[in-house]
């Protein structure tokens, strides 16, 4: 009689099922999820942050202007369309070398398209100081009260000015 070949035993080879890889790449996807939403806020906030900074750093260019200007002022008064006038003293600007001791046609300061633009009337030269959404110019009995407004993001942050005689 003939004899059968013997069968091997089956040996397992080393890996991984495919239910086993399928689970184990559910579960990471799950993670995944859950870190990127745990991080969103912070995102966002750091984002908010850098908007009211921008904002305080565009009032602070805007008041350090104002102020160089503001200091050599003979006369400060509201002109149509509530844009800012600044007539300065002619003897600072001859002492600065800026111009003769005569009358000085000033400094203007307005509103537009959302920049606050500086324009010195004695040389014609005009800039975007900041970018701003409001500015309010009320003349008072001593001088003038000047209110800027800046909106970045969600806030907004207002400075006044008052300059007087």
């Amino acid at each position: 009689m003939k004899q059968l070949p013997r069968r091997r035993a089956a040996t397992r080879q080393s890996g991984h099922t495919l239910v086993e890889l399928i689970v184990v790449t559910t579960l990471m996807a799950m993670i995944t999820v859950l870190i990127a939403q745990a991080w969103r806020p912070i995102g966002h906030s750091t984002a908010e942050l850098r908007q009211e900074a921008t904002g305080l750093v565009e009032l602070r260019i805007a008041l350090a202007y104002l102020r160089q200007d503001l200091g050599g002022a003979e006369r400060v008064r509201r002109i149509e369309g509530g844009a800012l006038q600044l007539e300065r003293e002619p003897e600072a600007l001859a002492r600065y070398g800026l111009g003769t001791p005569r009358r000085d046609p000033g400094v203007e300061y307005s509103l537009a398209d959302g920049a606050l633009v500086r324009k010195d009337r004695h040389t014609g030269e005009s800039f975007a100081v900041a970018q701003l959404f409001g500015m309010e110019v009320v003349p008072t009995r001593s001088g003038a009260r000047v209110q800027l407004d800046a909106r970045h993001g969600k806030e907004t942050r207002s400075l006044e000015v008052v300059w007087s005689r």
